[in-house]
């Protein structure tokens, strides 16, 4: 039905009628899009089907990748570009009248992620099946995902996020292959021959059932799965309270990351992690049981891999299986768990290392709490073995203390890799934060620098530079994206580069007209887009970037003969609804913005946009048309950070810390092609670690801190005179915990460096395009290419290659 025009056509019109029972010319633009959406499904079934056959078929081993979050995005043109047939449809919608961008605005993104971590885990999963990789995602069907932003007379108001009110086309309901998973009761232990069983009483069981996607490869008949667990009650529930039993069930996969600052947060949070891990435990063991009589050499068919401290519970989830279900003794499976979970550690920061309370962890989940306790028991016989009257090793080593489970402790004493995401966050890791585990486990840690898939970063975002790309290198780098690097020829021609510069001059007036329609604010596409688009958290430092925005303001105002190139400031971020600071901070950025943009002495100099409800499909918006990419993080605080590797491939030049992966940006493009500034991470460490730092020295001997820091309550915002109190609070009586004007000169100084680079359009083109030819390194392919070699020992299945 794809295989021509014509055929398309002719099929598409007769599936709208029978699917809407109404003609094409009463069709809605949903309609159309539920319609092409079902046959692309359709279309992609039995390459899914195969794909599963040759798996089963093979014995192989497959990775099942564990997390919390996946942060798809809109999958109708991503689809059509993997299967090769975006062509053939966009062709034949445009011959029905139909723009295929109108039908993809109905679709709505699925927005099962917070950020970098949700989008890290989507980028694997496509890179997983364009390179013919055994490997499924395995996360929750949150019925709201995260919530949906608006902007309310500069404050952020959250909003349930309605992603599945018009149905999800791609998914598929599997209600047969649904699972019980048990919470609270008590654990009876009985004899049985002399072996001891466990027996979990009086549980109150919920019902996972799964809901599968399709996750095509590009241009491979290879067709993978994530599937989407879904909380639902059992038909017979043994409580006499139903309506609570029932409202209590469908929470647990109602929203992502509840606000666990209260304990009925915490309890939710925690039943999400073990709802995840048990239904995707029992799922893959009852699969792997229909080829294999005994799950002694599972670590040799299956991989799990635990994205985060999110699903650490895998952990003692397999052990509780092998033991309770399989009948095997503490040793063998603790020798197959741990030869089967691998971990991937995303950050260094202490609150997002997780912990739970004894008190909620062991009622919730009496078993897995046994089987906790039990290891933790075992492991701190180790240490004592190893380490005889050392006291103090055990208490910060072990997994249960001071009334507290230790995630990330559980997942490094029962993973057998544990790898970081960057290599300065590895280093740290190894050298600091993790040292003592470093130490007894020296084998187990290992780098795997994160990536991003360029077939929705580049190809499907941004196809006018992948037009250019393709004419000038061919397009074997699609498939081979470290062949970018071919584009250094091109650096000495004119012609090639002003074709570069047209295309980001349309990338940026296409953004143009999005501004106005959503904001009403009038942007000059020829100025600078300096943008910071990311979570709002106070380590990421935002704050530093509207600091000095107040700074600039200040110079135009007062300064006559100040001078800056055409800047406009963009921001789009979402913060936890939770995170007082972080609200106090978008509250200060929309403050600025509208002193600015209405200020007609400014006249074009400056604008400062915040875009509201930022999620991946207006992301897809503003990576092609970014000039400076902000990447400001206070150095050691960010563990990768993919936005940076995103804005890279798109020609943006970063402006950054020497923190993250934006380390090893400056070693690929050279440091040349880069504006480094601000504290290293040892710098900073050493400050943490032996103090010396006082942010009033800077407040006192800098005019434009003092400025700028004392505008936060002066009145300078009007009737806002107590709003920023809490900012100002944080940088002077609080000592400036993330070093926003430790770093504020050499901040100030870079961006007056870009301004100066840009004005050589020229020699920025130069550097434009050595940040896409080196860009190729950090495609996801590279990084799961090196996760499937270094950790999870997993071959490519043979694939059709299509054309």
């Amino acid at each position: 039905m794809f295989s021509n025009k014509e055929m398309f056509t002719e099929t598409f019109l007769k599936r709208l009628e029978m699917t809407c029972g109404k003609s094409f010319h009463e069709s809605t633009k949903r309609d159309q899009f539920h319609t092409l959406g079902t046959m692309i499904r359709e279309y992609v079934s039995s390459s899914w089907i195969k794909t599963n056959e040759k798996y089963r078929a093979e014995k192989g081993k497959q990775v099942y990748y564990l997390s919390i979050e996946f942060l798809l995005g809109k999958l109708l043109k991503h689809n059509l570009l993997n299967l090769g047939i975006d062509k053939v449809v966009e062709e034949g919608l445009k011959e029905l009248g139909i723009d295929i961008n109108e039908l993809e605005e109905m679709e709505a993104d699925a927005a099962l992620g917070n950020g970098g971590l949700g989008r890290l885990a989507a980028c694997f999963l496509d890179s997983l099946a364009s390179l013919n990789l055994p490997g499924h995602g395995c996360g929750i069907r949150y019925k709201h995902g995260l919530f949906e932003q608006k902007i309310v007379n500069g404050y952020q108001v959250e909003l349930p996020e309605q992603w599945l009110r018009h149905g999800h086309v791609w998914e598929v309901r599997k209600a047969d292959l649904a699972v019980d998973v048990p919470f609270w009761g008590r654990v009876e232990t009985v004899s049985n021959n002399g072996r001891l069983e466990f027996r979990h009483i009086g549980a109150e069981t919920v019902m996972a059932v799964p809901y599968d996607l399709p996750v095509a490869g590009y241009h491979t008949d290879t067709v993978n799965t994530l599937r989407l667990w879904s909380a639902e009650t059992t038909p017979y529930p043994m409580n006499l309270d139903i309506m609570k039993y029932k409202r209590e069930t469908e929470l647990i996969s109602e929203f992502l990351y509840p606000d666990d600052t209260h304990d009925e947060g915490k309890i939710l949070r925690l039943k999400q992690q073990y709802f995840l891990v048990a239904a995707s435990i029992r799922s893959i063991v009852r699969s792997y049981r229909k080829q294999h009589t005994s799950l002694a050499e599972l670590h040799k068919h299956v991989g799990l891999h635990i994205n985060d401290t999110h699903p650490v519970l895998a952990i003692p989830e397999l052990m509780r299986v092998l033991i309770d279900e399989e009948g095997f003794g503490w040793d063998e499976a603790w020798h197959i768990t741990t030869n089967t979970i691998s971990y991937t550690n995303h950050t260094t920061l202490a609150e997002a290392l997780e912990k739970w309370p004894v008190r909620i962890f062991q009622p919730l989940l009496p078993r897995i709490y046994m089987i906790v306790n039990e290891i933790n028991e075992r492991f701190c016989q180790e240490l004592w073995r190893n380490n005889p009257g050392d006291w103090r090793k055990i208490e910060e080593m072990a997994i249960i203390a001071h009334d507290q489970v230790k995630m990330a402790h559980l997942a490094i004493v029962g993973s057998y890799s544990v790898n970081g995401v960057a290599a300065i966050h590895t280093e740290i890791l190894k050298q600091r934060e993790m040292n003592q585990f470093y130490q007894v486990f020296p084998e187990k840690f290992n780098n795997k620098t994160n990536g991003i898939t360029h077939r929705r970063w580049l190809l499907k975002s941004n196809p006018k530079l992948t037009s250019l790309i393709s004419e000038g290198i061919g397009t074997k780098w699609i498939k081979q994206p470290e062949l970018l690097k071919e584009l250094q020829f091109f650096k000495q021609d004119h012609a090639f580069l002003e074709q570069l510069h047209q295309i980001k001059q349309e990338n940026k007036r296409s953004l143009v007209e999005k501004i106005k329609a959503t904001t009403g604010i009038i942007v000059d596409p020829s100025s600078i887009f300096d943008v910071q688009v990311k979570r709002l958290h106070a380590y990421k430092r935002q704050l530093l970037n509207v600091l000095h925005i107040m700074y600039l303001y200040n110079s135009i105002k007062e300064d006559s003969s100040f001078e800056m190139y055409p800047r406009t400031f963009l921001f789009g971020a979402k913060a936890s609804p939770g995170y007082y600071y972080a609200k106090k901070i978008i509250k200060l950025i929309n403050s600025v913005a509208e002193k600015v943009n209405n200020d007609p002495t400014v006249g074009n100099r400056l604008k400062v946009v915040f875009l509201e409800n930022y999620r991946v499909s207006l992301a897809e918006d503003i990576f092609p048309a970014a000039d400076v990419s902000e990447q400001i993080s206070t150095a050691s605080k960010e563990a990768s950070g993919t936005g940076n590797m995103k804005f890279m491939m798109n020609g943006a030049l970063t402006l950054g810390t020497l923190d993250g992966a934006n380390i090893e940006i400056k070693e690929h493009v050279g440091a040349e092609n880069i504006f480094i500034f601000g504290l290293t991470a040892e710098e900073v460490m050493n400050y943490y670690q032996y103090g010396g730092y006082t942010s009033t020295d800077y407040y006192h001997h800098d005019k434009r801190i003092q400025q700028v820091v004392d505008q936060l309550t002066n009145g300078y915002f009007g009737n806002l005179e107590n709003e920023f109190e809490p900012i100002h609070d944080s940088l002077i009586m609080e000592n400036d915990h993330y070093f926003v004007l430790r770093d504020f000169a050499s901040y100030v100084q870079a961006q007056s460096d870009v301004g100066n680079t840009y004005k050589n359009q020229n020699n920025w083109l130069k550097m434009s395009l050595a940040n896409i030819a080196n860009s190729g390194y950090f495609s996801s392919d590279r990084t799961i290419q090196q996760y499937a070699d270094e950790i999870w020992s997993i071959a490519p299945v043979q694939s059709t290659i299509r054309h």
